[in-house]
Parts: C-alpha cells; structure tokens; sequence
C-alpha cells in the first residue's frame, strides 16, 4: 500500500470577527502560503478544519491540484441531508480529491445528555444516512432513533458517483465497530508502536465481519522536529509546544525516517504531521524525508519490475535478489 504524507493546516484568521480586515487577510496570506509549501515539498494530503463557507478545503482544491484534502467533519453540526449535499459538491468542485475526517458529537450535545454509546449510535445512523443520500437516485423515508426524514434526496453526488471515502477513529469497542463498518481510513491519534499495533489488530478484527478486512488504511499523527544533529533536534524539541494525543519525533532526516519505518511494519500508511506551522519546516522535511521515501518507492517499483528488492535505512540501498 502507498505511503501517504498528510499536513494538519490550521486557519490563521479565526479568530478575525472581520473576515476581510487587513489583519485578517494577512492571517489568510500566511495559511495559504504554509499549503503551498506542503504542496511543493511532497505532502499527499492537506488536512483543514471545516469553516462555515469551506474556504480552506476550497482553496486547495482549487489552486493545489496536486494535493488532495481532508476536511475535518463533526457530526450533530448540521443535518445529515446538508452535510451530503454541501460535502458532494466539494468533492465535485475537487474532482474527486476529497476524504472526510467524521468525528461523533460531543457527547452531552445540546443537553441531551449524549453518552459514549449514544453518541456513536447516532454517529453510525448519521453515515448510514449520508451513504444512502449519496447513492439513491429517488427520495426516500426513514426513521430512526435519532434522525426523521421525509423525501430525503441529495441531488449532489461525489465525483466517483457513490461515496466520499471516510476517515474515523476512537479506541473504545464502540469507536472500533462504527469505524471497522464505515471507515476508509483509520485514524490511530498518537499511539505509540505497542497501543498502535494492538488497535490495528482490533480493527482489522472488526472490519472482517463486515467482509472489509483489507479495506482500512491506518494513520498516526506525528509532530516531526527535524534537525541537522540529534542535539540540534533534541533542543528545538524542548521549545516546541508539545500537543495531546501526537507523537513526537525528533532527530536527524535517518533518525525520523527509521521511526517512520517502524511505524509503516506495522501496517501504517499515512503519517499526518502536526504542529508544523513553518513554511521551511515543512519544506525541509520534505527534501529529506519525503524525498528519501519517494526514491525508495521509486527504487522498488523498479526491482519489482526487474526481480530484485531495494531495501532503504535512509537513502542508502541494499540489494538481493528475489528468489
């Protein structure tokens, strides 16, 4: 399975009442020009938060054609018929580069009184939903215990004509049977190699009996500080504001890229990078670490293609032959 680099890009100008004040447009300049640089320097995925009017997921799909974007989704923040409709319409306008991160309602929603297991109940009847909406070509009914619908019809559907692949997460029985019956994409947080290994099991288990067991991708959020010596990277790792649920890992490019690889032997595809709000961050690790990945998966397709393997610490091969 292809490895896959992903950016977690946070909106500058959130937190601008006037969206179109100097300052705000400023804070705006500067988000674009950190997606552009995940853009050059190799990153697959950009990951953005949803915004009333989608405007980040928007400007990527629109002026980086390159990157495909994630958009991060709660559930309970708007009826399942809107979300299908405005979220098939961005995959549209993406040409199909879109995935959903889909996140449960917090539970306590609106004082209901939402517990784990009802907030992932009406998380699964919330993408039922959806999933039909997307496929149906007539309206329909449904009721259900937490969503009514008369004549439901979404007349946008995704570019491929069917689904939006869909990424979910969560370690509870509950999180691991909602994602092993829905997900695309399995999204393991920060987990260390011990917990990641375990959950990857657990899903996989899940996701058999729903005859989906090689259908999940897994990905890990890591904070990577990259450094020109382990000491180089160990210092700026101290002034670095250190984020819940996100691995970090800092050294040199070789240092980062085996951990990576540890990672990827366990079944992990995608790594999300978290925290790195620096163009020349971004740009760096992609010159070294993405770099060094991409010639290996280069070097491979190539041995595959003439009967030998390549098998890369860091950007140094070794060779056998296939038997």
């Amino acid at each position: 399975m292809p490895l896959t680099f992903t950016c977690h890009v946070e909106s500058q100008d959130s937190d601008f009442e006037d969206s179109e004040s100097v300052a705000c447009l400023n804070a705006r300049r500067q988000t674009h020009e950190l997606m552009r640089a995940c853009s050059t320097a190799g990153i697959d995925r950009i990951l953005v938060d949803r915004d009333p009017e989608d405007r980040l997921a928007s400007f990527a799909l629109r002026d980086l054609p390159n990157v495909s974007v994630i958009i991060a989704h709660k559930v309970g923040t708007t009826t399942p018929a809107l979300a299908a409709q405005n979220l098939a319409r961005l995959d549209q306008f993406g040409n199909g580069r879109l995935s959903i991160a889909v996140s449960p309602p917090d539970e306590g929603l609106k004082g209901q009184g939402f517990n784990h297991e009802a907030s992932f109940a009406l998380l699964d009847e919330y993408l039922v939903l959806m999933k039909r909406l997307w496929a149906n070509d007539a309206p329909f009914d449904h009721e259900g215990p937490f969503y009514s619908l008369e004549s439901a019809y979404c007349e946008a559907k995704p570019f491929n004509g069917r689904n939006i692949p869909l990424i979910l997460g969560g370690l509870s029985g509950t999180a691991v049977k909602i994602a092993a019956k829905h997900a695309d994409g399995f999204s393991l947080g920060g987990s260390e190699k011990a917990q990641a290994r375990q959950t990857i099991s657990r899903v996989r288990a899940a996701a058999q009996s729903y005859g989906r067991f090689d259908k999940i991708r897994f990905s890990i959020d890591v904070r990577p500080v990259l450094g020109v010596t382990h000491a180089d990277a160990m210092q700026r790792a101290k002034q670095i504001d250190k984020q819940e649920g996100v691995v970090i890992l800092a050294g040199t490019a070789e240092e980062i890229s085996t951990a990576l690889l540890d990672y990827r032997a366990l079944g992990v595809s995608e790594f999300v990078l978290r925290g790195m709000n620096d163009p020349r961050d971004i740009e760096a690790f992609g010159k070294t670490v993405i770099a060094s990945f991409k010639r290996s998966s280069d070097a491979q397709n190539e041995a595959s293609k003439s009967g030998s393997a390549y098998f890369m610490p860091f950007g140094r091969f070794s060779r056998r032959t296939l038997q």
